[in-house]
């Protein structure tokens, strides 16, 4: 969910750094991990990394954080919590990944030829729900299992202290009720900026199996037609 490094710069804009700009914290990670290493959250930060996720556009949070003047050996001994705390936030990365051109061929031939198809992706839902809309995996909105603070209340289990509750891909809960969770809508089961398992054509749960997965394939159904046509 995140990945942090610390870096002395030798140089800055061709001259030496004043000796307390020289050590840094870089951090790279997703949005709402990112979020709450921050310092301070800027005003709109949700909204700007949601929009683009909407459209299926990878993001990344990017923070920082001036380290202390230390000793190689004591910016190797400081804790990960000591380095990923009270981060200024630098800005957003956003990556524009559409699917190959066959893709959507290759998957409406495996789906007319009685396959399960699901998608199972470390994105972002919403980047995932996306993707999943334009191969046409999903035919009609999906919900999304949506973590809460722990001040909103929510139907629904989860981990420990962690409220949930099914959303609308747009946003807007369903709060929790029988409403959202009708068979009008696919449902995508992990908690928002987790990895999502997306069902497809109202296949969920199921595990996708293509005909002789288990072993056997053509030769095992060849030798059931034998013994059938032999009256076994």
């Amino acid at each position: 969910k995140r990945s942090s490094t610390v870096v002395e710069v030798e140089s800055l804009d061709g001259a030496a750094p004043p000796p307390q700009q020289r050590l840094r914290a870089l951090c790279k990670g997703a949005p709402e991990t990112v979020r709450e290493l921050l310092g301070r959250v800027p005003e709109g930060y949700d909204a700007a990394y949601l929009h683009h996720a909407q459209q299926g556009k990878r993001v990344l949070a990017l923070a920082y954080k001036m380290l202390p003047q230390l000793q190689p050996q004591e910016a190797r001994s400081l804790s990960r919590e000591a380095v990923e705390s009270e981060l200024t936030f630098a800005g957003f990365l956003v990556l524009h990944c559409p699917a190959k051109s066959e893709s959507a061929g290759v998957l409406a031939a495996l789906s007319s030829s009685s396959h399960g198809l699901q998608m199972i992706t470390g994105d972002q839902m919403l980047t995932a729900a996306h993707a999943a809309a334009q191969l046409r995996l999903i035919t009609k909105p999906p919900l999304l299992l949506a973590a809460l603070p722990p001040t909103e209340g929510a139907v629904g289990g989860g981990a420990a202290g962690t409220a949930l509750r099914w959303e609308s891909f747009g946003g807007g809960g369903s709060g929790g009720g029988g409403g959202g969770r009708s068979a009008a809508n696919h449902r995508v089961g992990a908690a928002r900026g987790a990895g999502a398992a997306v069902p497809a054509r109202g296949k969920l749960g199921r595990r996708a199996r293509t005909r002789g997965a288990r072993g056997g394939g053509p030769a095992r159904d060849a030798a059931r037609r034998r013994r059938r046509s032999d009256g076994g």
